[in-house]
């Protein structure tokens, strides 16, 4: 009789331990749910590399296409410089349209590499340096329109996994 007690008591102890073990993690779970959830693996390099590459692919390309297009329209005045020096129209007053059109088509096209490298998860530092350049205003392509792309990009450049997915795509494998 005396050891029915003591086998009720260690049965209860265990149950215990292991009910404590589980709460850990959730103090407010019931036993019933802890004991169906099933144990979170760590994600291998090849997962975090390919969930870096789609969360930053959508506004990396968002920032190729937008400082793409408007680095056609910075290459206008370029065109237009060449068309009237080929026909012998003497150009006087066009230096400041023209300079101010060949910095802002270098900018965007370093946006553009930019968002490239970060869809790519090649370059930190470029990734950077494009979206930073879209956070501007007056150099953010369409003005006003980058700079929504440009913040959504740079918390996303911030987050703990996609650092470590441009360390991880940086190893050989």
């Amino acid at each position: 009789m005396q050891s029915e007690p003591k086998v009720l008591t260690t049965f209860a102890t265990s149950q215990w331990q292991q009910l404590n073990k589980m709460t850990d993690q959730n103090p407010y779970a019931s036993p019933s749910l802890l004991a169906s959830t099933p144990t979170q693996e760590t994600p291998s390099p090849a997962d975090i590399i390919a969930k870096a590459k789609r969360d930053l692919g959508r506004p990396g390309t968002a920032i190729i296409v937008m400082a793409s297009i408007h680095s056609v329209f910075d290459s206008i005045p370029l065109v237009e410089l060449c068309m009237m020096k080929m026909q012998g129209v003497r150009l006087y007053a066009t230096q400041s349209p023209v300079i101010l059109s060949s910095l802002l088509l270098c900018v965007h096209i370093l946006q553009a590499i930019g968002g490239a490298k970060m869809a790519h998860l090649e370059s930190k530092t470029l990734a950077y340096i494009g979206v930073i350049l879209v956070l501007i205003p007056f150099l953010s392509p369409f003005f006003f329109l980058g700079i929504p792309f440009g913040i959504w990009a740079i918390v996303l450049l911030r987050k703990p996994q996609n650092r470590l997915a441009f360390e991880l795509s940086r190893r050989p494998s």
